[in-house]
């Protein structure tokens, strides 16, 4: 994480020598730390308890600064303050990122959410603080948005502006508890075409690519909350893993039906609970047609075996 705090540190202007003289080892820590009690919290009152996300960050940061307030220590620490303003600025201004990432990793290692925020645009791969002459270079004017280009085109923009852009790894991951066979899929296709719930019709082969997490797949929503909700279904008759919101968000496979944004796991499982929580007399016809059709998948997959 060394090159990204210091990163941060020219961003906020430090100067060299101070930028030289940080424990970068204890800095690290002080990161990782009000992190773990951010995520922590998290978990607890989003997910568990779907708290809104402003309110959490109001009451996360009302308890965690009273807690520092009273720790002596902290008045004194620089790494201490510098950290957690940092994170407390990451948290507010990412919020979507914090999201995605806390519901899509375990809790402890917070490199990747520091790499994400701050961005490959910032952070110089070869930058060494133990050689001379090897300066950090961060200049606003070459900051470069990459948005729905190709991994070559990102790659040539970074080298234009003199920044390096990092691949990410192929993260494929199947949706599916366990393979299941064509002609379920190819129902499921004529499903979700006839419900109407993406922007073009789907064929059984992006469904197939879809559930088995190929590299690359995605697909645009035109119905969210309803998408949400199949695929909730899908998890409970154990036809999806139980993890398919954090899958789908962590490998950016839905975009929501504005084209704005990726789907994130929060606003996945929050929609789709917001339908599973009416009593079934309440549901519209379109819910209950879900239901029913992913109750008659669960019986065919029994039957099979």
């Amino acid at each position: 994480m060394k090159r990204h705090l210091v990163a941060i540190a020219k961003y906020y202007g430090m100067s060299e020598e101070r930028i030289k003289s940080i424990n970068y080892d204890d800095l690290e820590a002080k990161f990782n730390e009000d992190f773990k009690s951010a995520h922590n919290f998290y978990m607890n009152c989003v997910v568990v308890n779907h708290m809104d996300y402003e309110l959490y960050l109001e009451l996360f940061f009302v308890i965690h600064e009273h807690e520092k307030e009273s720790n002596s220590n902290f008045t004194n620490d620089y790494n201490s303050k510098f950290a957690y303003t940092v994170v407390k600025c990451i948290m507010k201004k990412k919020g979507e990122l914090v999201r995605t990432f806390f519901e899509s990793n375990p809790i402890g290692d917070y490199c990747e959410l520091v790499h994400m925020a701050i961005g490959d645009k910032c952070v110089d791969q070869s930058f060494d603080l133990n050689k001379e002459n090897q300066k950090y270079r961060y200049n606003e004017q070459s900051t470069v948005e990459i948005k729905h280009i190709s991994s070559d085109e990102a790659t040539l923009l970074c080298e234009e502006n003199g920044v390096n852009f990092i691949r990410p790894a192929a993260k494929a991951e199947t949706l599916l508890m366990e393979p299941i066979p064509d002609t379920m899929i190819m129902s499921i296709t004529n499903f979700v075409n006839d419900m109407d719930l993406f922007c073009h019709k789907v064929n059984s082969q992006e469904m197939h690519d879809f559930f088995n997490g190929k590299e690359g797949i995605c697909l645009q929503m035109k119905r969210n909350t309803l998408v949400s909700f199949l695929f909730l279904q899908l998890a409970k008759n154990f036809i999806f893993k139980k993890e398919w919101a954090s899958i789908i968000a962590t490998n950016k496979m839905l975009i929501s039906s504005s084209g704005t944004r990726f789907a994130d796991a929060h606003h996945l499982t929050a929609s789709a609970s917001r339908i599973a929580n009416k009593k079934r007399e309440l549901l519209r016809e379109t819910e209950k047609r879900i239901y029913d059709f992913v109750e008659g998948l669960y019986k065919e997959l029994k039957c099979r075996k």
